[in-house]
């Protein structure tokens, strides 16, 4: 929910005044010339009372940690073997692909092609599936992220942030030319005769 403008007291016991503890929210603007005034209204009121103020943002973040650890333990296991899955899927349909085209990587060496034509011909195919599957899991993630926070009426805005996605395409065209490269340089290494005479 959101969330108003308020002043909160550690408990009723202390009303008395025997911890005098305060949380005030500051809104965005000079904090160090709001807490000037806090200090005076603290002092007009409670005189008896030192006036002592810290920033309860580290503890809160702290204690998020803390209390998120093992789920973020969780997600980061998980994310791990998600992408060592996808990356299996990869390197075994490069496998397959490359397997299809044993005859043509022969012809090509035996006319002289060198092993970059050879890795730059299936690693163009391959890239440009992977830009049109990026593509789609970018609008995917979109619209299930947007109406996620929609369900649940979350009132503060999250900024998507074009730079998550544009590393993500990064890393994932890095890992698309690593696998096939990888499987390019086996296929490229056969003696173009044993390849012919394989087909």
């Amino acid at each position: 929910k959101k969330i108003d403008p308020l002043i909160m007291v550690a408990s009723d016991n202390y009303y008395g005044m025997k911890r005098p503890y305060i949380s005030i929210r500051l809104f965005s603007g000079d904090h160090q010339k709001t807490m000037k005034k806090v200090k005076k209204l603290v002092s007009q009121f409670f005189p008896e009372t030192p006036f002592k103020y810290d920033y309860v943002d580290n503890e809160i973040e702290k204690m998020h940690w803390e209390r998120n650890d093992p789920w973020k333990n969780v997600l980061v296991f998980s994310t791990t073997i998600c992408v060592f899955l996808a990356c299996l899927g990869l390197f075994g349909f490069a496998e397959y692909e490359i397997g299809r085209k044993t005859k043509e990587i022969g012809i090509r060496k035996a006319v002289g092609a060198t092993y970059f034509q050879i890795a730059g011909l299936f690693i163009k195919r391959f890239m440009l599936m992977a830009i049109i599957a990026n593509g789609i899991a970018w609008v995917i993630s979109y619209l299930v992220i947007g109406f996620a926070l929609d369900e649940i009426n979350y009132p503060y805005a999250i900024d998507l942030k074009l730079s998550v996605f544009i590393g993500v395409t990064i890393l994932t065209l890095f890992l698309t030319v690593l696998t096939v490269s990888v499987q390019t340089l086996k296929a490229a290494s056969m003696d173009p005769q044993n390849a012919l005479r394989d087909e």
